[in-house]
């Protein structure tokens, strides 16, 4: 293998640090894709390849949860042909896992199913395990918004097992991966009517985010619990509010603090149906707009389709 075959300590130890900085809300997103695009640009000087990858697979990252998801699919793209390169398939199969979400995100569904269940065998071949699970979670989301409901139910539970069979405390992966499952079995177990097995999917999930006390935990874990209000006939602990508002908000507050834009217009469009339901159309469909002059900035035409299809059942 050549000097360049993997990322030297220096480099990933660097682009470690911005992202965790921006993950906890330390650093700008300005001020840390300014210092990537520094690095990337000393990496190419250089012409060390996987230094030049971990620097675009972090800007993937860092785009991906901005919701800048054209320039992200590039980074991973650019990540993907190095990593080929340098013969790394580790990194070729998380490079791919990431570019899955955001044609997930995008709304091409059928790209990115071919992605995940690509990287679902790539990963069971390297013994890859939070990889696969990643790949697991997605799939489930994208056969929820597709709404195979049943196909959704039996790859989240796949995927609940097999993170109880390889969970590692010590992986930061494993807890947003638990987390975001959690996420996608309330929502098929509130769409299958069974409230009780959403509100302890739901319960798993906020318990992740009051240990990792993470902006992004608490997004997801709020969301996750918003659902779960507005249906449950009586909340089973007395330390939760009845008002889904209150979670929805939380939600956005979260998101909003990292600017984890397609992240943030989500939990929007969800609060705008929510309150449409309950009768408040016209705050609901304030929220739809604020949707969706998100979703189509950011390219996200699916969910775009569907706040304004949404918009005028609010008329």
């Amino acid at each position: 293998m050549s000097d360049d075959s993997t990322p030297t300590p220096e480099m990933r130890e660097k682009t470690a640090d911005i992202t965790r900085s921006w993950q906890i809300g330390e650093l700008p997103f300005r001020e840390a894709l300014s210092t990537l695009t520094a690095y990337l640009a000393h990496a190419k000087a250089s012409g060390h390849r996987a230094n030049q990858a971990r620097v675009h697979n972090s800007l993937g990252f860092l785009q991906g949860y901005r919701g800048n998801l054209t320039a992200s699919i590039n980074h991973y793209e650019h990540a993907h042909n190095l990593y080929k390169l340098v013969g790394d398939d580790r990194s070729v199969m998380a490079a791919d896992l990431n570019t899955g979400v955001n044609y997930r995100l995008k709304g091409d569904f059928n790209r990115a199913l071919t992605l995940f269940r690509s990287v679902q065998e790539q990963a069971e071949t390297l013994e890859a395990y939070p990889a696969q699970a990643m790949a697991m979670s997605n799939e489930a989301l994208v056969q929820l918004r597709m709404e195979r409901q049943e196909t959704a139910m039996r790859v989240l539970d796949k995927l609940m097992a097999f993170a109880d069979q390889h969970y590692d405390p010590t992986d930061n992966n494993w807890p947003i991966i638990v987390c975001e499952g959690c996420y996608g079995l309330a929502l098929a177990h509130i769409h299958a009517g069974d409230h009780q097995a959403a509100w302890d999917a739901a319960m798993r999930s906020w318990q992740i985010a009051q240990e990792r006390d993470e902006p992004m935990y608490h997004g997801y874990a709020n969301r996750t619990m918003a659902f779960i209000i507005e249906v449950i006939d009586s909340i089973p602990s007395p330390d939760f509010k009845t008002d889904p508002d209150t979670y929805f908000a939380a939600s956005v507050r979260a998101f909003k603090s990292i600017k984890a834009e397609a992240e943030l217009a989500q939990t929007m469009f969800a609060h705008a149906l929510s309150l449409g339901r309950r009768g408040m159309r016209t705050t609901a469909a304030r929220k739809l707009q604020q949707s969706l002059v998100i979703f189509t900035r950011l390219g996200m035409v699916d969910d775009a389709a569907r706040a304004a299809e949404a918009q005028l059942t609010m008329i």
